[in-house]
């Protein structure tokens, strides 16, 4: 990971190249370690964070999601091609001759319901 620093943000980038943004500085100890920053993970970092005496650290594996992809669900089949969009498959499902059908997975801010086509 390499990391730079601008205007109070972290900037961080994995060793896919996909960059995120940190706000502030890292704390070197928190009270919780809130894995994942998916619509659960971002709840339960909210409601952690709402007593203003917890320190709550948010880790997201994924990078940034185009929005102009995201937010649209005309553009659904873009998704494929974001690097923080995974295409998993389902099991080979016996109602469709064995074929196995394509699940998009986000990693990033909101998670899978960022990737859902819902808009």
């Amino acid at each position: 990971m390499a990391a730079n620093t601008r205007s109070g943000v972290t900037g961080v980038t994995d060793q896919l190249g996909l960059a995120s943004e940190v706000s502030g500085a890292l704390p070197t100890e928190v009270d919780y370690v809130v894995v994942g920053a998916g619509a659960a993970g971002c709840v339960l970092a909210a409601r952690l964070s709402e007593r203003a005496e917890r320190t709550v650290l948010l880790v997201e594996g994924g990078g940034v999601l185009e929005q102009g992809v995201v937010g649209v669900p005309a553009r659904f089949q873009e998704l494929e091609k974001q690097p923080s969009v995974y295409e998993d498959l389902t099991p080979p499902q016996a109602g469709l001759g064995g074929r196995r059908l394509a699940m998009h997975t986000g990693r990033g801010l909101g998670g899978g319901s960022s990737v859902n086509a819902m808009g």
